[in-house]
């Protein structure tokens, strides 16, 4: 393989169009028509998934599609934190107008030219006013009919800016002001989000979860940008089914190939070790993580189900093997099937969702 093509997977989580594949563009239409229509059940949009499902290579994969398709008459604006975010947004959205619109934002953008915002993400200033100054900016895009899309990557955190945010969203909304939101996030973060008090209207939200991708479709994308390498179809095929459709997993394999193949070619033992570096890439960068951010108790019913065979686990053998009661017992159930890491698998009955967490969880033991 040439030396100069640089590797068109990545490890971190990142779009690459290269290697971008995905059976979630199902929602891309409605999300179109939510900007074009005004459909208000498409002005907040909330998607869920676990860590390396691809929350984030599909927020920049609407940010591309809404380009492509509506260039300047649609502005995106990302952001990957909640912390201080609404002055960024405000200021980015002020940023993308014309410069004969952005003068009459001289005033309010002098607020913040001595302030570093990376330093001072919690600038406070008596004369701004997100809900109202916002308002002002988006009054700028209809008036140009510019649509205003806010991309919000891992929510995570309840803070006031992100209360203050949706406070304002659903007042634009209710103006018909152009904008709409979709943000990203875990299901246990997703969870606490909707179930905020302050926050309960976004229970009306639309809420995407995303679907695994397609294995034939792994195995096409491998086998295209494989393709006159010294790897065969069965191997790619091995390799694809091992995925399980899981895209962090799609991504690592295909990093592994391409990285052996650059270095001089492949082992007999390429199959066990693209697994392996897979397998210890997906442990270290996903389940660690998500495993130190549930509580004690929701751990230890987990490794109980596992310990139980991981599928089809009768709820009264892990009430029994942790000595608990069934309300008690209910409560952590219900915890787990809305985060999307057990699915109930007939009646009173529990299966591990996330591909090769059981190994995971012999292996912390």
């Amino acid at each position: 393989m040439e030396q100069t093509k640089r590797n068109p997977f990545t490890t971190n989580f990142k779009y690459k169009e290269q290697s971008f594949i995905s059976d979630n563009d199902f929602f891309l239409e409605n999300i179109e028509d939510g900007l074009l229509w005004n459909d208000d059940n498409w002005r907040d949009v909330i998607i869920s998934s676990l860590r390396g499902s691809g929350k984030t290579t599909m927020l920049h994969r609407i940010q591309n599609y809404l380009k492509s398709n509506h260039g300047e008459k649609v502005v995106t604006i990302y952001v990957n934190s909640t912390s201080g975010f609404i002055v960024d947004v405000f200021l980015k959205a002020i940023e993308s107008l014309p410069e004969k619109n952005k003068r009459k934002f001289r005033a309010k953008l002098n607020l913040f030219n001595a302030i570093d915002l990376s330093v001072n993400n919690k600038f406070k200033n008596p004369d701004f006013s997100y809900r109202t100054d916002m308002e002002l900016v988006l009054k700028e895009f209809d008036n140009l009919g510019w649509q205003l899309v806010i991309l919000i990557d891992e929510v995570k955190n309840i803070n006031d800016d992100l209360k203050t945010f949706y406070g304002a969203e659903i007042a634009f909304v209710n103006e018909d002001l152009p904008v709409m939101s979709i943000a990203a996030g875990l299901p246990s973060a997703v969870s606490n989000l909707i179930n905020d008090k302050a926050l309960s209207f976004l229970r009306r939200a639309q809420k995407i979860e995303l679907r695994p991708l397609n294995v034939q479709s792994i195995y096409e994308e491998y086998r295209k940008i494989f393709d006159g390498q010294i790897i065969s179809d069965d191997q790619l095929k091995v390799l694809s089914e091992f995925t399980r459709g899981y895209p962090y997993l799609y991504q690592l394999i295909g990093y592994f190939i391409w990285s052996t193949l650059t270095k001089g070619g492949l082992s007999s033992t390429l199959i066990e070790d693209a697994q392996r570096y897979a397998l210890n890439e997906l442990f270290e960068n996903v389940y660690s993580k998500f495993l130190t951010d549930v509580s004690p108790k929701t751990r230890d019913m987990l490794i109980a189900i596992n310990n139980l065979g991981g599928t089809r686990v009768k709820v009264q053998d892990i009430r029994k093997q942790l000595n608990w009661s069934s309300s008690y017992a209910s409560n952590y159930r219900n915890r787990l099937i809305e985060w999307k890491l057990v699915k109930q698998d007939g009646y009173g009955e529990l299966t591990i969702v996330p591909p090769y967490l059981d190994l995971y969880l012999k292996q912390i033991q």
